[in-house]
C-alpha cells in the first residue's frame, strides 16, 4: 500500500532549525489550516519536518509570514504535556517544499518573481470590456 500524501499551502507561522545528533539539519515549520468561517471556523496546526539539505534551504529562505507549499506524508501523534493533558499533533514528514507567489506576495524577499519583467511593455494587460446586451448575439455561441 502506498503512503498518503498531503500538500499544505499557507503562511509560515513559525520556523525552527536545529541539528540532529549526527549533525544533519532538521527544520520544523508550523502552518495553520483554517476550515469554515465565522463561528464555525476551526484551525488545524500542522507541523512539517524537513531533513538535510531541504531543511537547510528552508531555514535559509523561509521565515515567519512567508507563503510556502509543503508536500509529504501526514500523521497524527499524541503526547502528554507537563500538566498531564493528552494533546494531539498533526504532522507532515515533508518530502519537498517550495515558494508560493512572488516576492511582493511574501513581503520578505523569500519568494521568486515568476512573472518576467517586459521592458518594452511595462504596463499590465487589461481585460477587454464586457459585452453589452446589444453586442451579444446567440449565434456567436459555439454550442
Amino acid at each position: 500500500m502506498m503512503p498518503a500524501t498531503i500538500v499544505l499551502t499557507g503562511r509560515v507561522a513559525a520556523i525552527d532549525t536545529y541539528e540532529s545528533s549526527n549533525g544533519s539539519a532538521i527544520t520544523k515549520i508550523r502552518i495553520p489550516n483554517d476550515v469554515g468561517f465565522g463561528d464555525r471556523k476551526t484551525t488545524t496546526w500542522w507541523t512539517a519536518t524537513l531533513f538535510g539539505k531541504q531543511a537547510e534551504a528552508a531555514a535559509k529562505y523561509l521565515q515567519k509570514g512567508s507563503w510556502a507549499t509543503i508536500t509529504g506524508e501526514p500523521g497524527v501523534r499524541e503526547y502528554t504535556n507537563k500538566q498531564g493533558e493528552i494533546k494531539t499533533v498533526a504532522e507532515v514528514q515533508a518530502s519537498s517544499w517550495g515558494f508560493v507567489g512572488n516576492k511582493s506576495d511574501n513581503g520578505d524577499g523569500g519568494g521568486y518573481n515568476r512573472t518576467p519583467a517586459n521592458p518594452r511593455n511595462p504596463k499590465p494587460r487589461q481585460a477587454p470590456a464586457p459585452m453589452t446586451e446589444a453586442e451579444f448575439n446567440d449565434e456567436d455561441l459555439p454550442f
